[in-house]
């Protein structure tokens, strides 16, 4: 199979997919990490590392790949969810505060804007 072939890449991802689900984020981040270097313009792919590596902890690079997944998407509630999490891991309130609002108003998902809702009590924001 052609690594320009759309089924390569998509099956590349739904084996990370696949690894992550398996709670094995750093084999799901290495193979994101190819798919984005091949396919940089795919928000999913930038969302599906952004939420391995924060996984992993390694909150930084979470936030970066979620920053790019948003520049490629500004209207993902999930991903300014996502986002807002880890600022909170870095005690980052009035960011985590500016993506929870953005993630409530682009949300359709009544369970995820629960999430969000819970998420902004807990933390008082």
């Amino acid at each position: 199979m052609l690594k320009n072939d759309p089924l390569f890449f998509e099956e590349k991802y739904e084996d990370a997919i696949r690894f992550y689900n398996s709670g094995i984020y750093q084999k799901a981040s290495e193979i994101l990490t190819d798919l984005v270097t091949q396919q940089p313009t795919v928000w999913q792919f930038w969302f599906s590392l952004g939420k391995s590596f924060q996984k992993q902890k390694d909150t930084k690079r979470a936030i970066t790949s979620f920053n790019i997944a948003l520049v490629l998407d500004d209207k993902n509630a999930n991903t300014y969810f996502y986002l807002a999490q880890c600022y909170l891991s870095l005690m980052s309130k009035s960011e985590a505060k500016q993506a929870l609002e953005k993630a409530i108003k682009y949300c359709e998902d009544d369970l995820l804007k629960d999430q969000i809702l819970i998420l902004k009590n807990q933390n008082t924001l």
